[in-house]
């Protein structure tokens, strides 16, 4: 099989200070997951992770401090939102209008009603995904326990 364009996704990384760095290295080595666009205020933590991006696939995204422009952008297919947590929903619902995918660092929100806005917008948006980033519910450790605790072994 010959890879093409429909064989990786092309993603926008919003918030890449700490969590959000540690998330761009582990998707930068996935052959099937081109990273466009990094997104920061912080100068240094763009710079930081555009070089890091850079030293891992041979390729710089753009860089940009707006994630506004990314939204916008024909070459994203979808965004990983790790940015501090009053900006979760704005970002996550701006990037569901676009059409783009979400991947969302938990906590979604802590306001119900900011929760709502984000069903909403997915609900308007049924072409879209949107995940919550519970990591450790799929590590094979928590894995191998929560079917122990399924099988009665532990309770």
């Amino acid at each position: 099989m010959i890879p093409g364009a429909n064989d990786r996704i092309r993603l926008g990384l919003i918030g890449v200070n700490g969590r959000g760095k540690g998330i761009a290295s582990g998707l930068a080595k996935m052959p099937e997951c081109e990273i466009t666009y990094v997104c920061d205020v912080d100068s240094r933590a763009l710079e930081a992770c555009l070089g890091l991006i850079h030293d891992i696939t041979g390729k710089t995204p753009k860089g940009e401090k707006d994630m506004r422009k990314i939204f916008d952008a024909q070459d994203v297919d979808g965004v990983v939102i790790a940015a501090p947590d009053h900006w979760h929903v704005p970002a996550a619902v701006m990037a569901m209008r676009a059409g783009k995918h979400v991947f969302c660092e938990k906590p979604v929100d802590h306001s119900i009603a900011k929760i709502q806005a984000v069903a909403d917008a997915l609900a308007a948006h049924p072409e879209v995904k949107f995940q919550v980033g519970f990591n450790r519910r799929f590590d094979h450790n928590f894995a191998a326990i929560r079917k122990a605790y399924d099988d009665g072994r532990i309770g």
